[in-house]
């Protein structure tokens, strides 16, 4: 049987304040700073977020108002994610081979909505160190194959592998990069999606249902559709691959019920390719 669900709005309503606010002070601060083709970016894929939603807004809902509601946070949620991670960078992260600065950036905004949650809503989000009893074990095993398919794939994508092994390399594959990703996608958006969409089905230990899927979906969107220098790039296996991932993830945290097994699992590809790296 389904989990019961409360009206989504109430999930995520002061927070839902801090994030209007958060948006309004970006779309100051980046009044008269030429941004280029990643505003298009931004703007493409939260367009092709809304265009996932809506040909499945009405499959398991329980609720219109709640369900649009939903949708639009979701929305909301992704959109500054992808237009925080898109800013110019400046001061000491303008030097930086990967993008600190974003990923910084939205830790700390999202850390500040978590701060406002009650411990109920905290858990809702999967922001708990505890598990579900029995699966721990469970998340281990897909982790550590994770790890293998990540050290594998090493010798069939020399694109991932560009720039080679270098320390900053390593501390932003192994830090916070995954965890923001994970908040974003595992956190916010599966738990504001499934208080709307049933969880339909029964799979590996668990019930899983569209917020898993839609989040996946959405997550291959980031990592498949790129709009650098004015060229719209588009690598469905990429794609592919990301919507995969996002699938399994949704799995393991839905399964455990925290978001720490879920960011292992998130970290434990590039690990083993860092892995892979390493070797002579």
């Amino acid at each position: 049987m389904a989990e019961p669900a409360g009206p989504a709005p109430r999930l995520f309503a002061p927070p839902l304040l801090v994030l209007a606010l958060m948006g309004l002070v970006l779309i100051l601060t980046g009044r008269g700073v030429e941004l280029g083709p990643w505003v298009a970016s931004a703007a493409l894929l939260a367009g092709l977020t809304l265009l996932a939603f809506l040909p499945l807004a009405a499959i398991g809902a329980r609720g219109e108002r709640e369900r649009w509601i939903a949708i639009a946070l979701v929305a909301l949620v992704y959109a500054l994610n992808l237009f925080v991670l898109t800013l110019p960078r400046f001061g000491p992260f303008a030097g930086l081979d990967w993008n600190w600065q974003g990923k910084t950036l939205d830790l700390v905004w999202m850390l500040g909505v978590i701060a406002l949650l009650a411990p109920a809503q905290r858990r809702a989000i999967g922001w708990t160190w505890q598990v579900r009893p029995g699966t721990l074990a469970i998340a281990a095993v897909n982790i550590a194959i994770l790890a293998l398919a990540g050290f594998l794939l090493a010798g069939v994508a020399p694109g991932r592998m560009a720039g080679g092994l270098s320390l900053e390399r390593v501390l932003f594959d192994l830090s916070h990069a995954n965890l923001v990703e994970e908040i974003a996608f595992r956190g916010f958006m599966l738990a504001l999606l499934d208080r709307v969409f049933a969880r339909h089905w029964a799979f590996g230990g668990t019930r899983i249902g569209w917020g898993v899927v839609l989040t996946a979906w959405l997550f291959g969107l980031v990592h498949g559709i790129t709009f650098t220098d004015g060229v719209l790039g588009f690598d469905p296996v990429w794609l592919s691959f990301a919507f995969v991932m996002g699938l399994v993830l949704g799995w393991i945290r839905t399964l455990t019920g925290s978001l720490w097994p879920a960011f292992l699992a998130h970290t434990a590809p590039e690990a083993g390719m860092l892995a892979a790296l390493a070797l002579p």
